[in-house]
């Protein structure tokens, strides 16, 4: 996003410190403590900022609640910027269309995500047949992408895209740390895994211990009846 190139450069001229890409936000003793992923979304480093020098953060999308809109009367001041040609030194060299699933699944209310617990491509069918009957979009973890069974779009996750509809389902989602933090931010989470170990219950706020293609035809069903 533009705040990303934008922010180190606002940073550096007025020597702020700059955390990016921050999952989290708190007031500790009176300074600014930011938490965001690292090592490619392995782990989560606590960031804290310290001094009296300014401090700045750049959030990832999808990661906070949307804040209620209130009722303002901001101040506008137009700058009258005027650029010669030779401070221009950025130009426009190709545009290319992208996929539009990522833009639902930053918007969707309901999302429905595979893994590799669906064992096959073909097996993504329940998880889309699911989503069909819940309205929902579908989203997919990191290795079910990088295997080539779903577009990048679809992806969920430290170098996907981040969600936090009102339910997030996750199918055959082991719950790595990389894939948690793109979703953890959802009203309700609900996994189906038959694996009961699987890191993804530790997180979850309903989970369903057991074969996933029983399972999840059983729950689209229930929904068509509806």
């Amino acid at each position: 996003t533009a705040g990303r190139d934008y922010a180190p450069i606002v940073a550096a001229r007025i020597g702020a410190g700059l955390a990016a890409d921050c999952v989290e936000l708190a007031i500790d003793d009176g300074r600014l403590v930011a938490v965001r992923p690292v090592l490619g979304g392995k782990a989560l480093s606590k960031v804290r900022f310290i001094g009296d020098d300014p401090a700045m953060v750049t959030v990832r999308s999808g990661s906070f609640p949307k804040a209620e809109v209130g009722v303002c009367d901001p101040e506008i001041e137009t700058l009258d910027v005027k650029l010669a040609t030779e401070d221009v030194r950025v130009s426009l060299v190709e545009t290319s269309p992208k996929g539009t699933g990522g833009s639902r699944l930053d918007s969707a209310a309901i999302v429905v995500s595979g893994g590799r617990g669906l064992k096959e491509p073909a097996q993504f069918a329940i998880v889309e047949e699911l989503a069909d009957a819940l309205g929902a979009a579908v989203g997919a973890t990191r290795a079910v992408v990088d295997a080539g069974w779903r577009p990048h779009h679809e992806q969920i996750g430290q170098t996907g895209r981040t969600v936090s509809p009102r339910v997030y389902i996750a199918i055959g989602v082991s719950g790595a740390v990389q894939h948690n933090v793109g979703m953890q931010g959802s009203d309700y989470i609900v996994a189906i895994n038959r694996d009961p170990d699987a890191p993804i219950f530790k997180i979850a706020s309903f989970g369903i211990v057991g074969d996933l293609f029983e399972v999840v035809p059983a729950l689209t069903a229930e929904v068509r009846n509806v």
